[in-house]
């Protein structure tokens, strides 16, 4: 039997969608309260949120694409705290019109 308490034991934690159902302060918000909740855990995370991904730093954040039916990486990069949303939705979900599609 393991004593360790559930919040001190070293885990691996799988979280898809982090942000659905969270208005944008919370998704800010989520993933360092999760860290700071399970310190000695590694975390995956599945996100379509740039809040998100700008809520850590130092995390690797890895690019996937479907190609030809087939899920690949396409881009790994360091995350960066405080880095501007904008700049998550360009660089990382490769988004490069600020405002919506012109008719």
């Amino acid at each position: 039997m393991n004593d360790t308490p559930i919040f001190d034991r070293n885990i691996i934690l799988f979280l898809d969608e982090i942000e659905a159902h969270l208005y944008i302060e919370w998704q800010r918000k989520i993933l360092p309260a999760i860290q700071k909740l399970f310190p000695n855990a590694q975390i995956f995370i599945s996100t379509h949120s740039p809040f998100v991904v700008n809520s850590v730093d130092d995390a690797w954040v890895y690019n996937l694409e479907v190609e030809k039916g087939n899920a690949k990486v396409r881009k790994v990069e360091l995350s960066q705290d405080g880095k501007s949303f904008t700049s998550v939705l360009r660089n990382i979900f490769g988004v490069k019109e600020t405002f919506g599609p012109s008719n």
